[in-house]
């Protein structure tokens, strides 16, 4: 990237764009570039490509100069909502960062239209430039202080809304970084799978105690017979039998 010219206005090192996009996007920002104030560059990386840090775009960065104001977005082919952009001092100075955020989304907003991966290269690039013509008019005129004392070559981020996600970053985590964020995402994932476990079989069980419907037995105690026999219901019969009597005579 450090041997891109200056007048290459869409980097494509991995030449991931087709021919006919690729000629139809180098001429809009040619276009662009004789037309603006601010430079539009796009560097392209691969679907899922990560940078290795921010310092590895500062060759890059410095390859561009300070002459003019410069926009370089960073875009994933086929991946818009993880694009970032990134602007010279004087067009964040005299921007707010509200602006410079809400620009950046509609330009990802614009590109995800559509599902072909070089057709939202192209939405993207047309409404960022679009967007670029209407930030010119807020820097200061040509020829005024602000512009006479330019800083070294360096660009500010700009942020947008998916900024925070770690899923959508372009740069690596370091080693040891990542490798705690791998474990902590083990250890989340393992706890909500036992969670879940516990909880399914709560519920089971739980609705298993409500099917079932007790019956309740009553003890057989052993009766005592009373007055007679043991099936005489304490019935009895007394018979008495009187003496005979001689007749008088």
């Amino acid at each position: 990237m450090k041997n891109s010219p200056v007048n290459e206005y869409l980097i494509n090192p991995q030449s991931l764009v087709t021919e006919m996009p690729l000629l139809d996007l180098e001429r809009l920002m040619q276009f662009h570039a004789s037309e603006c104030r601010i430079r539009l560059y796009i560097l392209v990386l691969d679907r899922d490509q990560k940078l290795a840090s921010m310092a590895s775009l500062n060759p890059l960065i410095a390859r561009l100069g300070t002459d003019r104001e410069i926009c370089l977005a960073i875009y994933p082919l086929g991946e818009p909502w993880r694009a970032r952009f990134m602007v010279s001092p004087l067009v964040s100075k005299t921007s707010s960062l509200a602006s410079l955020a809400e620009m950046a989304q509609d330009c990802i907003d614009d590109a995800q239209e559509v599902t072909d991966a070089e057709q939202q290269l192209q939405r993207f690039a047309v409404r960022l430039s679009t967007r670029l013509f209407w930030l010119e008019k807020s820097l200061p005129a040509m020829g005024s202080e602000a512009l006479t004392s330019r800083a070294a070559a360096q660009l500010t981020e700009v942020a947008t809304s998916v900024g925070d996600d770690p899923s959508s970053s372009l740069f690596a985590l370091p080693f040891g970084e990542g490798l705690a964020a791998v474990v902590v995402t083990s250890l989340l994932s393992l706890a909500a799978v036992v969670g879940l476990f516990l909880a399914l079989r709560f519920w089971v069980r739980f609705k298993a105690a409500r099917k079932i419907h007790p019956i309740w037995v009553l003890p057989e105690g052993e009766i005592q017979p009373r007055l007679g026999g043991a099936f005489s219901g304490g019935a009895g019969a007394v018979i008495q039998y009187r003496p005979q009597t001689p007749p008088v005579t």
